[in-house]
């Protein structure tokens, strides 16, 4: 009876060990297969304010954004320099740490296999205002700890520069704003003199107008060209995301964050321009989207 239950025993040992020996084995293949061979950068459209200060230095404090990738967890390469192909002149320092902020552990937000990387780049202020104006970048070249790098496409960074005139004279006080989990945004500003608004330009607003309701006093854009606004008035600029499920997954990891510039018409006939605070929209990572990210990119 005893060597009966021993051989059950045993047998029943070699199935469990046999069925966890498969199932690592799977685990290993299926970790194996999802693994990035490179790391994989996401697509971004910034508009971008540099602010020029009164002696014409660049204030690069405000000026930084951010470029994010995708690698692989517990990957101990960081980038550690860009440059800019488009713009070789183009002066900036970056890093995976916050400007300012000493690197102590490995950066990047872990979900499952995957790792989210965010590089932060700061314009160099003694390297002047005038190589930002107006510029566009749609690539870059990483340069990693491990002596590599690589060239990708980033989306597209436009510049504009602005200086504290320019702030001081603006036909509009920014008073207020609301926000929600979902991405939408209501700003308040009041009209200093009678304005009519006569124009609105931005260079990704159009490219992105089916995901992105653009209101000015909650009625569409079309209908409120040529409003005139009273001093003392106040009026709202709106933007409301669509669905991010209704849209693609490699839509859904675009980054936007733009800041549409309103053309204000005064009672003189005097144009002046005012941009709007940044709309912003981006997708919340998880393992499952990253996955089904990384399935649409081809990297698997």
């Amino acid at each position: 009876m005893g060597r009966t239950n021993l051989k059950v025993n045993n047998r029943l040992f070699l199935s469990i060990l046999g069925s966890i020996s498969t199932i690592a084995i799977i685990g290993f293949l299926f970790l194996s297969y999802i693994k990035l061979d490179e790391p994989l950068f996401f697509e971004q459209y910034y508009e971008q304010q540099v602010t020029v200060l009164s002696d014409g230095d660049l204030d690069s404090h405000g000026g930084e954004f951010e470029l994010k990738y995708l690698t692989n967890a517990f990957e101990d390469k960081t980038v550690i320099h860009v440059e800019f192909p488009e713009e070789p002149d183009l002066a900036v320092q970056a890093s995976e740490y916050p400007i300012g902020i000493s690197a102590n552990s490995t950066p990047g937000k872990t979900q499952g296999p995957y790792s989210v990387r965010t590089v932060y780049v700061q314009p160099l202020e003694l390297f002047g205002a005038e190589q930002f104006d107006q510029t566009t970048l749609t690539q870059a070249k990483l340069f990693f700890s491990d002596n590599s790098s690589m060239t990708v496409d980033i989306g597209e960074v436009n510049f504009y520069t602005v200086s504290p005139d320019q702030l001081d004279t603006e036909q509009l006080n920014y008073f207020s704003s609301t926000s929600t989990s979902e991405g939408d945004t209501s700003h308040f500003y009041e009209v200093k003199s009678e304005v009519t608004l006569t124009g609105v330009h931005s260079e990704h607003l159009d490219k992105f107008a089916d995901w992105i309701n653009f209101k000015i006093n909650d009625q569409p854009l079309k209908t409120m060209i040529g409003k005139t606004f009273q001093s003392g008035e106040t009026f709202s600029v709106s933007s409301e995301m669509v669905e991010n499920r209704s849209r693609n997954i490699l839509d859904r990891f675009t980054e936007i964050k733009i800041r549409p510039e309103l053309t204000l018409t005064d009672a003189e006939g005097q144009q002046h321009t005012s941009r709007t605070f940044e709309i912003e929209d981006r997708e919340a990572f998880t393992f499952f989207n990253l996955l089904e990210y990384v399935k649409a990119r081809g990297a698997l």
